[in-house]
């Protein structure tokens, strides 16, 4: 049966006003349309493009778990390789990938000459490769004939495609494989797929081929994620697996060369925008690290980027004196809190406000009936699950302070991504009690 994507925008956000008009903008990266035509193209067949109105519905892929005899994996950027090609269903959507595949080219093309570099970058790799032979202990656990789970991909790195891709997709697959769903088998040089069914899965010996050891990333989400889905720290959960068998592809302290190979793998097709996944994977969550002990900080809640390098308000001590002492926002920076601290707070929440992007997806973790209050640039990129969750997403439009066009991975995406904001702080709070959101 065909699933959709509905997207919903408030009615809170009038039509004639410049919130609008950022969200229907067709000209932009990563538009409304580009979520339907390009995005959401997850199995190779791309959407038609559609009316954009206040109400849509995008078609969506089927979720599927593919199995390969043997894979490359780029363990720096993420990307699969399977002879040669990489597999599309592993990325964020189909398409050229140029950078993943200039990272697994750089090391094939190194290889071909023996290891003998030209270059500094080239030296670089085969010190780490040279690493590899005395600290790859871990690694080479992926060459053995253990049933293996893919979780990394080229968005590894990126804390909301982390919370709304990768994990939700990893726990239905991990379902899946418990539930003895069929699988596609891919691999092994076969020329054309065939569907098997699951053979029985000793989850004792299934191993999670995990992002990169030590990362930050690592340590603030992905690592406190995957704990939820072991036997010794979630006993209960059927589909468990053991804390041993997160095997890392690369590590930050040592690195290790950038392509490793992996036998007996499944890959589960992306499932980005599907409401049965997501919503599943954030209840998951949620009930594993909610604390009922956890002293509450308060419901409304603005998550600073003041401590990150890119993309944060120019007036934030204006705008912070505004929202706490006006507002009675309490002022939190992600950098500084636990995963599981992060759920509770957010679990607790009733407004949420922060600039767009990663920092106000963060209502993922937020129960339905809030609101997320969102600065962006007009130019921004959308991402709209907010419906999704049953959270109102409203955005407030500012001025970029200084602009910053960007090439990220395949090609430019705007001023959005790494330029700052300044809110005109009458504006916004215009905006606040148009939102519904009135002093204290």
């Amino acid at each position: 049966m065909q699933e959709y994507f509905e997207v919903n925008i408030s009615n809170l956000i009038d039509e004639d006003s410049k919130e609008y008009k950022s969200l229907m903008d067709e000209n932009k990266h990563s538009s409304l349309q580009d979520i339907n035509t390009k995005l959401l193209n997850t199995r190779g067949r791309a959407n038609e493009p559609v009316k954009l109105s206040r109400n849509m519905k995008f078609k969506l892929s089927p979720f599927d778990i593919l199995h390969f005899d043997n894979i490359e994996i780029v363990t720096t950027s993420g990307g699969a390789f399977s002879n040669g090609k990489i597999i599309q269903e592993n990325t964020g959507g189909f398409g050229n990938h140029g950078f993943v595949n200039h990272n697994y080219n750089f090391y094939k093309n190194l290889s071909k000459r023996f290891f003998i570099p030209l270059n500094a970058a080239e030296c670089k790799q085969v010190i780490k490769i040279l690493l590899s032979l005395f600290f790859g202990g871990e690694q080479r656990k992926l060459k053995n004939n253990k049933p293996k789970i893919l979780y990394h991909s080229p968005n590894w790195d990126c804390f909301s495609h982390f919370s709304f891709e990768e994990f939700p997709r990893l726990l239905a697959c991990l379902k899946a494989l418990y539930a003895k769903s069929k699988i596609i088998h891919m691999g092994g040089g076969n020329k054309e797929s065939s569907t098997l069914e699951t053979p029985e899965i000793d989850f004792d010996n299934l191993i999670i081929i995990a992002p990169i050891r030590n990362s930050w990333q690592f340590n603030q989400y992905i690592y406190p994620a995957l704990l939820s889905l072991t036997k010794e720290h979630n006993p209960n959960c059927p589909f468990a697996i053991r804390q041993e068998n997160i095997i890392c592809v690369n590590d930050a302290k040592i690195p290790k060369k950038m392509l490793s190979k992996a036998n007996n793998v499944f890959i589960p097709t992306q499932v980005k925008c599907n409401k049965k996944y997501l919503v599943s994977a954030m209840k998951f969550l949620r009930e594993f690290y909610y604390d009922e002990n956890f002293k509450d900080i308060g419901e409304r809640i603005y998550i600073s980027r003041a401590k990150s390098a890119k993309r944060f308000l120019s007036n934030e001590v204006e705008f912070r004196n505004l929202l706490e002492n006006k507002y009675g926002f309490k002022t939190i920076y992600m950098e500084e809190i636990s995963f599981k601290d992060k759920i509770n707070i957010l679990s607790r929440a009733k407004v949420l406000l922060s600039i767009d992007g990663t920092s106000i997806m963060n209502y993922g973790y937020m129960k339905s009936g809030t609101k997320a209050i969102a600065l962006r640039a007009s130019n921004m990129a959308e991402y709209p699950i907010d419906s999704i969750f049953g959270v109102e997403f409203l955005p407030i439009v500012c001025e970029i302070d200084n602009p910053k066009d960007t090439d990220h991975m395949d090609g430019n995406i705007g001023t959005w991504w790494a330029s700052n904001l300044i809110a005109d702080i009458p504006y916004v709070e215009s905006k606040l009690q148009h939102y519904g959101v009135m002093p204290v």
